[in-house]
């Protein structure tokens, strides 16, 4: 398992709904090489658009803390912000300032189909909420304001940043 190119179209599209009781691929197995790839990356967050798959889960790891994340949403979200810059695996070197709240309530389900609830806070709640991004088709440089897009872009394509 690798990570698709950034100029791949299935990164800019909204991910289908998955039945984790019945999926078309091996899930456990998808699962797990997520993991590794992520980990490989230095990540703590990946999304299944970003190796190819356009189906809504992703898979967070972050202080001892494992995350599978089927079909999720946001039930709600803090009134408190922070704003940091972001990385991403599908564009290294890029970083973005993004504000994303500090707290979120989320449902998802497990591989088993179980639904879970979990409140996400400080650095899992802005990454449950950039690979939610991911799910929506929604990238990283969609986040730079306008008049920044053409010059980072230009950068991100063969160049340094």
């Amino acid at each position: 398992m690798e990570l698709i190119p950034d100029t791949d179209p299935r990164l800019h599209l909204k991910c289908e709904p998955l039945n984790p009781r019945n999926p078309d691929f091996d899930l456990k197995s998808v699962l797990l090489d997520m993991f590794v790839l992520m980990r490989e990356h230095n990540g703590i967050g990946l999304a299944a658009p970003q190796v190819g798959i356009t189906k809504r889960f992703f898979v967070l790891q972050y202080e001892g803390e494992s995350f599978i994340c089927i079909n999720p949403r946001v039930v709600k979200a803090s009134k408190e912000t922070q704003e940091t810059g972001e990385g991403c695996l599908s564009y290294p070197g890029l970083t973005v300032p993004v504000r994303r709240p500090t707290v979120v309530r989320a449902t998802y389900m497990e591989p088993s189909g179980l639904v879970r609830k979990h409140t996400f806070k400080g650095l899992l709640a802005r990454a449950f909420l950039h690979e939610l991004d991911h799910l929506n088709g929604v990238v990283l440089p969609d986040l730079l304001p306008p008049e920044t897009e053409t010059d980072v872009s230009r950068q991100h394509s063969g160049q340094t940043l």
